[in-house]
């Protein structure tokens, strides 16, 4: 029998401690998705950016009932302004019987109203200059309605005159010129949405859940016989992390999905929501790694996303007044919302993000930095504060 006296292959410490530990990283993973699962907490948490989503396609879905403008017309005689306006499927017209009944609807109901007096039409074509009594009711949400209304009644007054415009018009697409895809207050509308549950979901993923598992392995004290296995503080950080990576881009695919996919410079904006996602995820490292149990986790990450998300509410959305404006851009989320809001709208090109991409690529490079040199230099912190 052949006995080895060759001695032992010792490692150093930093060679033992850095070096690759794939099947203990992925038993770390595969432990924090089973605790994922059976958290109702957590599954609840998740679940807010789709709970936003279809809220708000239910909502729109009755605004757009809506949208079609009411408008009475009272007429002293037949007038082919009627039929003219009728043949727009965004007024719904309403004839009435007397001038006071157009009164009574456009004060109570809220409806537009249009007052044409006998001979309009004939006094239209020969160039008297007839009068048109209009009324408008600018309800809130209808205010685009009301100034569509308004072109239109101008635009069939004028073909029923018969009289050509005093100036050619040459009407030239600004976006074809640029080869940029046109403004749509539609896409914007459904941009504005996904920006909000997206940046959302990268801070509840990515932030929120990232901690908290942290934090509740602190309370049940199982992070303790996690570290003092083969698996040190750098592996049990890179499984966590790799936790917030998975979530985030589960959450994208199936938003993405649920947005009927990414419009303008798609490719433009898959940069910005990898440096959120690499941001607020060691975001959650740095909050899990300074609480010490759920509660103290939670009350942080409340506070922090009211200050991470609000530049998605409000501040590329909304003009804002000093000191409002400068705050904001003092928020790195306010570069992420712009750029990815101009991407999605096919507004910018690569030279014109550059500051953006840097400014969040430095966020999340300084964040990185905090979370591996607490790791490195107090690595039982993930333990105990």
């Amino acid at each position: 029998m052949k006995i080895d006296l060759s001695p032992p292959r010792l490692h150093t410490p930093d060679e033992s401690q850095w070096r690759p530990q794939w099947r203990i990283l992925l038993s770390l993973i595969g432990k924090d998705l089973t605790d994922l699962r059976h958290n109702s907490q957590l599954l609840v948490i998740l679940s807010l950016p789709f709970f936003i989503f279809f809220a708000y396609l239910l909502l729109t879905r009755g605004v757009e009932a809506e949208a079609v403008l009411p408008v009475a017309i009272w007429a002293e005689e037949p007038s082919a302004l009627v039929a003219l306006l009728e043949a727009y499927p965004e007024l719904q017209i309403h004839p009435v019987s007397s001038l006071a009944e157009l009164r009574r609807l456009a004060e109570t109901d809220n409806m537009q109203g249009v007052v044409i007096p006998a001979g309009f039409d004939a006094a239209a074509r020969q160039g008297t200059i007839p009068p048109l009594t209009i009324y408008l009711n600018h309800r809130a949400g209808w205010r685009v309605e009301v100034e569509r209304f308004q072109r239109l009644v101008m635009q069939e007054v004028l073909a029923l005159s018969e009289q050509p415009l005093p100036v050619q018009l040459d009407w030239q697409d600004a976006a074809a010129l640029t080869g940029r895809t046109p403004f749509s207050e539609q896409i914007a509308l459904g941009n504005y949405l996904f920006i909000i549950v997206l940046s959302m979901a990268f801070y509840l993923t990515g932030t929120a859940v990232v901690s908290h598992l942290m934090a509740e392995e602190k309370e049940k004290k199982t992070v303790d016989s996690l570290l003092t296995t083969p698996a040190h503080a750098a592996a049990y950080l890179l499984g966590k992390a790799v936790i917030g990576f998975i979530l985030s881009g589960a959450m994208f695919l199936l938003l993405t999905l649920l947005n009927g996919g990414l419009t303008g410079n798609w490719p433009l904006a898959l940069p910005f929501m990898a440096l959120a996602v690499l941001s607020l995820t060691g975001l959650g490292l740095l909050t899990g790694l300074l609480t010490t149990n759920t509660k103290q986790c939670n009350t942080w990450s409340s506070i922090v996303m009211l200050l991470i998300l609000m530049p998605s509410w409000f501040g590329s959305f909304a003009e804002l007044s000093e000191p409002w404006y400068t705050l904001f851009r003092l928020i790195p989320t306010h570069y992420l919302v712009t750029g990815l809001v101009n991407a999605l709208e096919d507004q910018i090109i690569w030279s014109d993000v550059w500051f953006n991409l840097l400014v969040l690529l430095g966020t999340a490079l300084g964040i990185w930095v905090a979370v591996l040199w607490l790791a490195r230099s107090r690595p039982r912190l993930a333990a105990n504060f």
